[in-house]
């Protein structure tokens, strides 16, 4: 079964799977910036990455709005399942943790990061009714003069990289939350960034109308791929 979502400027997220009988719609009550599905909840017979085993007791839909918060949601029930508050403006992108661990990170046009582990704080279901409570912020990370457009997790969980309104990239440690390099190359700002399946490239993209592809473990540019009419 697949779930798919789509953003809404009217403060509203409409989601739908393959087979349902009909969408859902989540009232957000503010323009919706970014949006980020958590891993798919650990299957109960064993098979799965032991990383998983840690993870959310259901999919969940996390939105990141015009006034700095982050709801996340029960995408099964459509639930409201709580708010992260911290930013003091837009959330511009967000992101799950792809390893299935409960940790989001969260990107602001209040020119920071920041890092939720929803774990610290969610029980798992009691009947039909999941008792959770705000999830902990784990860490601000500050490193950026202008807005935080992008974050992205490697596939492998080591490393973040954010991309901001400015001429470099910022790569991360996340075992340890502190700034592994500047990534510097592109003539304008950086608006997106993404890494390969195994975390052994990283590209960036930037309004200088080019994408660079970097050795995220070096900082060497390996190629940059530049629009030619």
């Amino acid at each position: 079964c697949k779930t798919s979502e789509r953003k809404s400027w009217g403060g509203k997220v409409e989601t739908w799977s393959r087979g349902a009988a009909k969408e859902k719609t989540l009232e957000c009550g503010q323009i919706v910036w970014g949006l980020a599905f958590s891993a798919w909840p650990a299957a109960e017979d064993g098979d799965t990455d032991p990383a998983c085993a840690v993870g959310l007791p259901c999919l969940v839909l996390a939105t990141g709005l015009n006034d700095g918060q982050i709801k996340v949601w029960e995408v099964q029930t459509g639930h409201l399942l709580f708010s992260l508050l911290g930013h003091q403006d837009v959330v511009r992108d967000l992101s799950f943790a792809p390893n299935g661990s409960p940790i989001l990170v969260s990107a602001s046009r209040d020119k920071t990061l920041r890092v939720w582990d929803l774990s610290r704080d969610v029980l798992f279901p009691s009947g039909d009714t999941f008792l959770l409570s705000p999830g902990r912020q784990v860490q601000v990370l500050s490193g950026h003069v202008q807005w935080v457009y992008c974050c992205s997790i490697s596939p492998d969980c080591s490393m973040l990289c954010s991309a901001a309104g400015e001429k470099s990239a910022l790569l991360w440690s996340m075992r340890s939350y502190t700034l592994i390099r500047r990534l510097e190359g592109h003539q304008s700002s950086v608006v997106s960034c993404d890494f390969s399946p195994d975390s052994a490239l990283l590209v960036t993209a930037s309004y200088d109308a080019c994408v660079i592809m970097w050795d995220p473990y070096t900082g060497e540019q390996l190629r940059t791929l530049r629009y030619a009419p």
